[in-house]
């Protein structure tokens, strides 16, 4: 059965949080715990996000990722 909070906590420690935008190691606009951003969307290193904001989208991307390996097995 999966923690999700362990979960959470693990890639949380593990990324880090940045609580601005950024260009990560391909050159896409991300933010907080490596979640990518909208790419068509004008961002600037200026731009800033809430912690609850990135707590958040973490909490997304590990659903849409759970999701999506639960097809890889189907």
């Amino acid at each position: 059965m999966l923690d999700k909070d362990r979960l959470h906590s693990d890639v949380a420690q593990a990324e880090g949080c940045v609580l601005h935008a950024y260009k990560d190691s391909l050159g896409y606009w991300t933010g907080g715990y490596g979640h990518l951003l909208d790419q068509t969307k004008p961002w600037k290193e200026t731009d800033t996000f809430t912690q609850d904001q990135c707590d958040l989208w973490l909490a997304g991307d590990l659903v849409l990722a759970a999701s999506e390996a639960a097809e890889l097995l189907e």
